[in-house]
């Protein structure tokens, strides 16, 4: 959808209560976790940033990583909706820009990093990573070169985009990785082959086709919601409201029979 009219109509589902209506009914159970995902958090769009934040603050209750295990072992139980704010790509305005707002408003950063892309340009350096973590923020693993997969992919590719990115991870951060990342999300780029070598190397795979996540959610099909930081907030309501979980519904059921 152009993101032009996904905005009106978020603005016209918000002004006739259509996104609350939805949000009250989804989170009427809040023994649930809303995950996001972010991309680029460049300086111009800080402010719609920041007032996402502040609506999360007043909705949520953060996520670190110790709760969230704890929640996915059912020895948490939460009286107010979860959110965890994850981060692709391991970009460098993440970690300059976003990190500190979100430390200032009280938010773990979830930082999925392509391994191999740590130049320090672009993309955050190793050294800053292990700032990331020593701030008490959590680091998981998006592939090696932010690779989509495809039912082409060689075992040696797999190996490389999977396996070796967390070793190459864990070599120079000391830390045990448990998360992997999909990249991209479109349907053709969730694979029974890549889903083995996932479960066979990683504790929990984060997608991106809009789910709540509940105790009960399997560890491999763990699903995110998608809202980028220049988007104003009746977006990202509409975007969290559970309308877009109803939306990716039939997209959803097919790639977790994929990927079983």
């Amino acid at each position: 959808m152009v993101e032009w009219i996904k905005k009106l109509i978020a603005w016209i589902f918000g002004a006739l209560g259509i996104t609350g209506h939805f949000y009250r009914e989804t989170y009427k159970n809040p023994n649930v976790i809303r995950i996001i995902n972010y991309h680029r958090t460049p300086e111009n769009e800080l402010k719609n940033f920041e007032k996402q934040l502040r609506w999360y603050q007043t909705q949520f209750r953060n996520i670190d990583e110790k709760a969230f295990y704890a929640f996915m072992n059912r020895e948490l139980i939460l009286d107010k909706p979860g959110v965890i704010l994850s981060f692709d790509d391991g970009l460098l305005n993440n970690y300059e820009l976003a990190l500190p707002l979100l430390e200032k408003y009280g938010f773990t950063g979830w930082m999925m990093i392509s391994a191999g892309n740590a130049d320090g340009t672009e993309y955050m350096t190793y050294d800053q990573m292990q700032d990331v973590l020593d701030r008490g923020h959590v680091i998981g693993c998006h592939t090696f070169t932010h690779h989509r997969m495809s039912d082409e992919d060689t075992d040696e590719v797999l190996q490389k985009e999977i396996a070796d990115a967390r070793m190459m991870l864990e070599d120079h951060l000391q830390t045990s990785i448990r998360i992997f990342t999909w990249c991209g999300g479109e349907e053709d780029t969730y694979t029974e082959k890549a889903q083995e070598y996932i479960r066979r190397y990683y504790d929990y795979g984060f997608m991106t086709n809009s789910d709540l996540v509940t105790p009960d959610t399997d560890h491999y099909h763990i699903q995110r919601t998608n809202v980028e930081a220049r988007w104003p907030l009746s977006l990202a309501k509409f975007q969290l409201s559970g309308l877009m979980d109803r939306l990716y519904k039939e997209k959803r059921e097919r790639v977790n029979q994929k990927t079983k």
